[in-house]
């Protein structure tokens, strides 16, 4: 039977899955002065996710204590998770459709949901570390999604100006 740490977990693989899309199709079109840093922080990401999984998985008494009364336990966990997992399904239907891009809407929202059920796994001092950083990382990633999306960006200029080149 599944239980709630499981489905924490399979969140985790599941927002893992969003920011390696981000790593693999969507760096090259974010602002220059952000790409070098991006590419150095995806392995402590992983690291850091891979950790925290780890950590969930020991089911400590006071773990499962601490998930009950943050929130992270029976109905309260199911309408964070629908919320997470609709927009990562959506993301996940549209995600084929490179050149309209009609996932990264729903890649945004997904990150938005991964920020309520990371920052609730922040608060227990033995996950706080790796669920804030990887939080941190969740929002670095969304901020940098917004930095393409502004007019001039490479993401933009085609679809204003279509005899344009994307500039890097």
């Amino acid at each position: 039977m599944v239980d709630d740490v499981d489905r924490l977990v399979e969140f985790l693989k599941q927002l893992d899955q969003l920011i390696s899309f981000f790593f693999e199709v969507f760096l090259e079109v974010i602002p220059r002065y952000l790409q070098p840093s991006l590419r150095n922080v995806r392995q402590p990401y992983e690291n850091r996710s891979n950790a925290l999984k780890a950590e969930l998985e020991r089911r400590s008494p006071e773990q499962m204590q601490f998930l009950e009364d943050h929130g992270l336990t029976g109905v309260e966990l199911d309408v964070k998770l629908a919320g997470f997992e609709g927009a990562f399904n959506e993301f996940q239907a549209s995600r084929d459709d490179k050149e309209g891009m009609r996932w990264l809407p729903w890649l945004k929202r997904a990150l938005d949901w991964a920020e309520i059920i990371l920052g609730s796994l922040g608060v227990f001092p033995p996950l706080a570390a790796l669920a804030g950083a990887l939080n941190e990382l969740r929002g670095v990633v969304k901020n940098a999604i917004e930095a393409a999306e502004r007019p001039t960006s490479p993401l933009l200029l085609p679809a204003i100006f279509p005899e344009s080149e994307p500039t890097h």
